[in-house]
């Protein structure tokens, strides 16, 4: 039978795929194993079990059916047509013909168009690995535009293992166009364009390598976690995926749960929790936290980890401190009042490591600092920093990491208050005991936090009094404190002496290309080629003016042939602005 050119036309049209989610990709072979495609048919068949919808000599077009999803495959092979269209064919150095597999699928369901494609590529990476040393290049294509990017088998079938891009694609490609390695096949959850999300200006908090801000999706609140894009973008695709990996395929109430995932800019969608994180409520004096709250929160975390750690392969958080402690209600009646996020540092334990990832000491446990290998232990003695810091009201260690590192070798742990109860101080010790063998587990330190419900009234009630009296010494301290800081008052700007300087020089030399930037304070302006311009000064005591101001100049620089350099300085009498700011070129 020839190759039924309508009834491909019909089904993959430019028109249909430009409205519909489309995958192109066509598999190289260096050798011919008789009865590939034949083999590669069968199964498919077997596994899948299609409806045909047209059969010819080198291909078939089937249809697959999951409740009201479909998906269009077409498959073909080249092997005894070499003018298929659409093949870019060639022969190896030895004369041989290169065997193809082309595969094509459609679909108006994105996620189960991706999900068809790999049950797909599993069935051919089975069916080809029946042949010793074969080998084969898969290639990225396009209807519309035509592309090569290779990638060999052997990172292929990694990848599509583990969902890890392994190497450096190639090329400059879309990534909202249904690539399955990069929307991960075996993400079930939400996908949404970039169009879909509305992200908000409020900043709920910012890393090294994301930002998290509110945002809505589908009128839904949500925390959008954005990986900022830098010089190694295959480093932040590496963190998306892994990251989105790692974490949605937890299920508990105390784990922040995904919402959904963006992959054009790389974004996960989670949960919002407008009460902010623990570290914030910890800091935050304005209101006292009693030992039921303290209690609920901390078996909150307990359970939360308890759970990571007995999955059938543990995870290891490895950053847990009180920023990644998500604080969703403050009343201790709530079934959930923390739950636990960001899984970008964390990993699947099956033997013990040494690789440390986190920068920040204070929350390290003292093996980790020593480079020394590490457990699952590392988790609860970063619990018992976090259990101290809910009582003190501040960070386990301040200070410089440098020093910092030095006190935790040393043996250094924070001071525990008398306020504290023994049972409760006994437990903080052997969280963070210098021997990890030493530290409990999760199911003791549970049975621990479970005495607070025990105590008969009287005696909770004294508990709380200390409790109370503890944290209004900490609240008269920060109050004196701040009171001795708002004491220092600055000098008043005068008139003469404004706060910000702005200067504009325009060089009547429209040749001059001048770069430097140094802050111009002299009268006159020497550009770099040594002219001397016009020079143009103003004085302002807001700082919006002044933006305002050298933005407005700015803007004539694309509408004038003259060098326009932009100066700026501050004033003397504002020593406070200077130590923070520093001086300023905004050109």
């Amino acid at each position: 039978m020839e190759r039924p050119e309508s009834t491909i036309g019909r089904y993959f049209s430019p028109e249909q795929m430009s409205k519909q989610t489309h995958i192109f990709r066509s598999f190289r072979f260096s050798f011919v194993p008789i009865g590939l495609f034949a083999r590669f048919i069968t199964v498919v068949l077997q596994i899948m079990s299609p409806s045909v919808l047209a059969l010819w000599r080198q291909g078939f077009i089937f249809e697959v059916n999951e409740d009201t999803k479909t998906v269009k495959v077409l498959v073909e092979n080249n092997f005894f047509d070499l003018g298929v269209e659409g093949f870019n064919n060639s022969t190896t150095s030895n004369g041989e013909g290169t065997y193809q597999i082309r595969l094509e699928l459609i679909s108006t369901d994105k996620a189960y168009c991706c999900d068809c494609f790999c049950r797909i590529l599993d069935i051919m990476l089975t069916v080809a690995a029946d042949w010793k040393k074969q080998n084969c290049t898969m290639f990225w294509e396009s209807s519309m535009e035509p592309l090569s990017y290779p990638i060999g088998i052997d990172n292929l079938q990694r990848m599509y293992e583990n969902n890890v891009v392994v190497v450096e694609m190639p090329g400059d490609f879309a990534l909202d166009t249904a690539i399955p390695e990069f929307v991960i096949p075996s993400y079930k959850g939400n996908r949404y364009l970039q169009k879909e999300v509305t992200i908000s200006g409020e900043v709920l908090g910012s890393g090294a390598f994301a930002r998290v801000n509110v945002g809505t999706v589908g009128g839904k609140k949500v925390a959008v976690k954005e990986m900022f894009m830098c010089e190694d973008p295959a480093l932040i695709r590496c963190r998306f995926l892994y990251e989105v990996m790692m974490q949605s395929r937890l299920s508990h109430p105390n784990i922040v749960a995904i919402e959904g995932i963006c992959v054009s800019p790389f974004s996960i969608l989670f949960e919002v929790c407008q009460a902010g994180d623990l570290l914030k409520l910890v800091e935050n004096l304005e209101r006292p936290i009693s030992w039921s709250l303290r209690r609920k929160i901390l078996v909150d975390i307990a359970r939360g980890i308890e759970y990571l750690h007995e999955l059938p392969v543990p995870i290891m958080h490895r950053d847990l401190k009180g920023l990644n402690i998500l604080v969703f209600s403050c009343d201790e009646k709530d079934p959930v009042c923390a739950k636990v996020t960001d899984f970008g540092t964390a990993i699947k334990y099956t033997r013990p490591i040494s690789t440390r990832v986190v920068d920040n000491p204070t929350w390290l446990a003292p093996e980790i600092l020593e480079g020394k290998e590490y457990d699952l232990s590392i988790d609860v003695y970063a619990f018992g920093l976090i259990s101290i810091e809910t009582f003190t009201r501040e960070q386990a260690f301040l200070g410089r990491w440098s020093e910092t590192e030095e006190r935790i070798l040393s043996g250094e742990r924070p001071h525990i208050p008398p306020e504290c109860p023994d049972f409760f101080s006994t437990l903080l010790q052997n969280c963070w005991d210098q021997n990890p063998t030493s530290r409990p587990p999760w199911k003791s330190i549970l049975s621990t936090l479970s005495k607070f419900e025990e105590m008969d009234p009287e005696s909770y009630s004294a508990l709380e009094a200390k409790n109370l009296e503890f944290y209004n010494k900490k609240l008269r301290r920060a109050t004196l404190a701040q009171g001795k800081q708002d004491d220092r008052k600055l000098p008043t700007p005068t008139p003469s002496q404004p706060d910000y300087k702005a200067i504009v020089n325009i060089s009547e030399d429209s040749s001059t290309d001048s770069t430097d930037n140094d802050l111009r304070e002299s009268s006159k302006l020497s550009l770099s080629n040594g002219s001397v311009g016009v020079e143009q000064e103003e004085d302002f005591a807001k700082k919006a003016d002044y933006e305002s101001f050298i933005k407005k100049r700015m803007s004539k620089l694309g509408q004038s042939n003259r060098n326009i350099i932009l100066g700026a300085r501050k004033s003397s009498v504002a020593p406070t602005i200077r130590e923070k700011e520093g001086e300023e070129n905004l050109f």
